[in-house]
């Protein structure tokens, strides 16, 4: 069974704070994968991964529009749909 976090767990395992983790949503860098019925953000580990690379670039000096575009490329390529042989002609 995979592993959730909230968003409490997550503030207290990398430092960042919840208001920065809001605004990371807000912005659709990164969003939970899920949330429970009361509406608390639930992260599994796609998106912890997610996380640690967005704060890698944020400490290489990357803005978070750059890392935005290049999260959205790279989700972009792994989506089945991207993927999918044109139909034929």
């Amino acid at each position: 069974m995979a592993s959730t976090w909230r968003i409490g767990e997550l503030r207290r395992r990398t430092g960042l704070t919840v208001r920065t983790l809001h605004h990371w949503d807000h912005v659709g860098l990164l969003r939970p994968s899920a949330r429970t019925s009361s509406g608390h953000r639930l992260y599994d580990e796609r998106d912890v991964g997610r996380l640690y690379r967005i704060v890698a670039l944020r400490e290489l000096g990357l803005p978070l529009e750059t890392i935005g575009e290049g999260c959205r490329r790279r989700t972009a390529r792994r989506s089945p749909s991207s993927t999918a042989a044109p139909p034929p002609s």
